[in-house]
């Protein structure tokens, strides 16, 4: 049956580029099967999906410019005192929607985590791993918070949540205790692809830096301060495209500010060693590439600290804390474990989209 082209707006949160990266296999799957992908742009995302996807129509959103604080116990502060300008975004994210589907005629649309982005005549779906928020130490508060959450999410027509039904890669985040709206699980989102058998690894470390500032910068100054510990040669991602003077380097360390796809597969597969974020994104490429890493959680953001927890039960990771971080120590407890296998559970996400591509109304 051969179905007639559409036009979809594919659009991610712009908090880091982890929301962007895993929507690329999606536009890819997409812009394959003949339907015309409109990206959903900020200035954060834009350099990584223009560069992607250097032929598709973009619409550009409004952007979230949210902001870490130095401490993690000042993050929830930080956050509460963003709150207002948060749903001034949402706000009006969801009036650009409704002038893009005028303007443009998009008949369908997937959102990355942005909760304005529903429609309500279109088949509008969300993207999202925490369908349980963790908010410790306080069950009340995070059974009030969860509710909330709820009351934004039934705004869709469908909820897909990036893991296997099983649960394996995000644990509770991805528990959905609801029946509206409905769930899917798409299995892990990564724009790598697995890794072909006999690949060879080569004796270096990577340092992958992501995340919002100033705790992206932190982190790069907490590696750089340890750089002598580290034997071998080092190659650094900074994940940024901020140049900005470096201190004096060993020789043996290569230093890059931004990456794309077809430049970091190489590296994250080659690498004999990974120190990452545990950010759900990062750590699904990990699953994919069936590649091992120390883990260091964004001080204060409760999932990338459960997810660490969580992986780090698993062979293969090691969480360390930035404020504790031994770098030398972490690399050794890692080399001394096994290496995960490669992820290579079906591609839920290509049979979702069939079918809901195949619905003509909203739920």
């Amino acid at each position: 049956m051969v179905r007639v082209p559409q036009k979809i707006l594919v659009a991610p949160l712009d908090w880091g580029l982890g929301h962007a990266t895993r929507c690329i296999p999606i536009i890819r799957f997409l812009h394959a099967q003949g339907h015309l992908v409109y990206l959903g742009i900020t200035p954060q995302t834009a350099p990584l999906l223009c560069t992607e996807f250097p032929n598709l129509p973009c619409i550009h959103l409004p952007a979230y410019d949210i902001a870490y604080s130095k401490t993690a116990r000042g993050l929830p502060w930080k956050m509460a005192q963003q709150l207002p300008r948060i749903l001034r975004r949402i706000r009006s994210e969801h009036t650009c929607l409704l002038e893009a589907v005028k303007l443009h005629g998009i008949q369908r649309v997937i959102s990355d985590n942005r909760y304005g982005l529903w429609h309500p005549s279109l088949p509008s779906v969300i993207i999202i791993h925490q369908v349980q928020l963790q908010i410790p130490p306080s069950q009340w508060v995070q059974k009030l918070i969860n509710k909330l959450h709820l009351v934004l999410l039934h705004r869709f027509s469908a909820c897909w949540i990036p893991d296997a039904p099983d649960h394996r890669l995000g644990g509770a985040l991805t528990q959905a205790t609801f029946s509206k709206p409905l769930c899917a699980f798409l299995g892990p989102l990564s724009r790598f692809n697995l890794p072909s058998k006999g690949a060879t690894t080569s004796s270096f470390t990577l340092l992958l830096l992501s995340g919002p500032e100033p705790q992206r910068t932190q982190l790069e100054q907490v590696l750089l301060a340890q750089a002598a510990s580290i034997e071998g040669p080092v190659v650094l991602v900074r994940g940024t495209e901020k140049a900005i003077a470096l201190p004096h380097l060993p020789s043996h360390w290569t230093v890059h500010n931004l990456l794309h796809q077809h430049e970091l597969q190489p590296l994250l597969s080659k690498a004999s060693t990974v120190v990452c974020r545990s950010g759900y994104s990062t750590l699904m490429d990990l699953a994919v590439l069936g590649k091992g890493a120390v883990l260091i959680p964004t001080p204060g953001q409760t999932e990338q600290e459960y997810l660490a927890q969580f992986w780090s039960k698993q062979k293969g990771y090691v969480m360390q804390t930035q404020h504790e971080l031994n770098l030398a120590d972490a690399i050794r407890q890692l080399r001394g474990q096994a290496q995960p296998e490669p992820y290579v559970g079906v591609p839920f996400y290509e049979m979702v989209i069939e079918n809901w591509l195949a619905s003509t109304h909203k739920q």
